[in-house]
């Protein structure tokens, strides 16, 4: 097996049955996508401020809301 299909293949296996939250760090605002572990995307995506109200507050709930369940908003 080629080494590139085998490492995909190792990190599909990684990932199987996780959501993924892929976050794009940017100096002023972050960019969030979530995706299932079929890599279909979950809610819209959605950004938060670069500061510990973004962090703690805005990513958690919207985390929440977009995953309906209960998040750990610990500080």
């Amino acid at each position: 097996m080629n080494k590139s299909i085998q490492t995909l293949s190792e990190k599909r296996e990684y990932v199987a049955g996780k959501i993924i939250i892929g976050i794009d760090p940017a100096k002023d605002k972050h960019q969030v996508r979530i995706l299932d572990s079929d890599r279909i995307p979950i809610g819209k995506t959605f950004s938060f401020k670069n500061d510990y109200n973004g962090f703690h507050k805005v990513l958690w709930c919207k985390l929440d809301q977009q995953l309906d369940r209960e998040v750990d908003y610990r500080e």
